[in-house]
């Protein structure tokens, strides 16, 4: 990664994929402006200069045009560089897309953490996925057939989801019996059809 793009992309925190895409970007086109303003200043020096050194205009300006390619795959390599430095980025948005759990959350963990919890004796259906900008969200039924603190159990759950794993969009059903009952249906709605 150039100095530049790794000074621009250290401000940016990594879970803002779309952010350091915008970035890199914005980066990427004044780059190639420069570029092309560099290579064109370089072959009009070069150029006049042979000119000045008795070379005719023919070989003066194929003197410079060399030297200005010379200079333009040096660019090219300089832009190399920055395409593998926007690799991570790349996955990171694809990831996000895919709606993969974001880096540092482990899914088991919280499956764990949810399953330990006061009268719960299933949970299922968990999903968690990146919103970008720092905030996760997070889907998951808890089957929980004794229900009678259902608001503080809430309450205590989404502030633990939060405090522990940065979960801090959780839906939480909470179901009585043993089985959703959209999984009964002929299509469930993560599924084929059965």
């Amino acid at each position: 990664m150039t100095p530049t793009t790794a000074a621009a992309m250290s401000s940016v925190p990594r879970d803002q994929a779309g952010v350091g895409s915008a970035v890199l970007n914005s980066m990427r086109q004044v780059g190639g402006s420069l570029g092309i303003a560099v290579t064109g200043a370089i072959v009009a020096h070069v150029t006049s200069t042979s000119l000045a050194a008795g070379d005719s205009r023919p070989e003066a300006f194929v003197h410079g045009f060399q030297r200005g390619l010379e200079i333009a795959a040096l660019i090219a390599l300089a832009g190399a560089v920055v395409a593998v430095g926007a690799f991570g980025l790349l996955r990171d948005a694809f990831n996000a897309a895919m709606d993969a759990v974001p880096q540092g959350v482990d899914q088991a963990q919280v499956r764990a953490f949810l399953s330990e919890q006061a009268g719960v004796s299933a949970v299922h259906h968990l999903h968690i996925w990146s919103l970008g900008a720092g905030e996760i969200a997070m889907t998951a039924h808890l089957v929980r057939p004794g229900d009678s603190d259902h608001d503080p159990f809430i309450d205590r759950i989404v502030h633990e989801l939060d405090h522990r794993f940065g979960i801090n969009h959780p839906t939480l059903q909470i179901e009585r019996g043993g089985a959703c009952e959209h999984d009964r249906h002929d299509r469930a709605p993560h599924g084929e059809t059965r």
